[in-house]
Order: structure tokens, then C-alpha cells, then sequence
């Protein structure tokens, strides 16, 4: 798979959270976070897009969820 498809697919787990409407006590870090991944991810700077990504998944979901630690695997094949 491309890496910017990968990233595509970090940017869905990562807004996935923010959709819901719910509140939680990080939410404007979390959108921040994935607002600066896509303006990353329009610029082409795939790798940047995803560490951003993950970040707003840290805020949104926590560092101990599962959708985090599959995503976390992920940015790390990608630095590799």
C-alpha cells in the first residue's frame, strides 16, 4: 500500500473521535493536531501528516487504545 494511502487511512482513525461530537477533556489538542496532519498531508509531507495524526489520537482516544497503538505500529513502518 502507498504511503499516502496509509496516512489517508491515519487521518480517518484520527477524525473518527472528533465526528462523534462528544466531549472529552483534550478535544481541542486532538484538533489541532489533525488539523496541522491534513495541511501536512496537502503538502505531501506524508510522514509528518501521520506523526500528527497519532498525536490527535493520543488526545482523543488515549496512549492505552488499541485504534492508538495500531496506529502508533503504523507511523513506525513508515519511519523505518
Amino acid at each position: 500500500m502507498r504511503i499516502s494511502n496509509r496516512v489517508s487511512d491515519l487521518l480517518r482513525s484520527a477524525a473518527l473521535p472528533l465526528d462523534s461530537g462528544k466531549a472529552f477533556p483534550m478535544r481541542s489538542s486532538a484538533e489541532l493536531c489533525l488539523g496541522d496532519a491534513i495541511s501536512l498531508f496537502d503538502k505531501g509531507n506524508f510522514v509528518d501528516a501521520a506523526r500528527r495524526a497519532v498525536d490527535s489520537l493520543s488526545y482523543s482516544v488515549g496512549v492505552f487504545s488499541p485504534v492508538y497503538t495500531s496506529a502508533k505500529a503504523a507511523l513506525g513502518e513508515m519511519s523505518a
